[in-house]
């Protein structure tokens, strides 16, 4: 029984982890994501 729960508890362990790291993948992105639309939109500005 202890390993069957402690099996499940893992599962729950690494399912918060994987969303966590995709909550802080996508904060951290964000910013980078504004910046080349920015710099996209600055460059055709220039370019055309």
């Amino acid at each position: 029984m202890s390993s069957a729960s402690s099996i499940q508890f893992m599962e729950n362990v690494m399912r918060e982890a994987l969303r966590f790291r995709y909550v802080d993948f996508l904060i951290k992105s964000t910013p980078a994501i504004s910046l080349a639309f920015i710099a996209y939109v600055t460059f055709r500005g220039i370019l055309w």
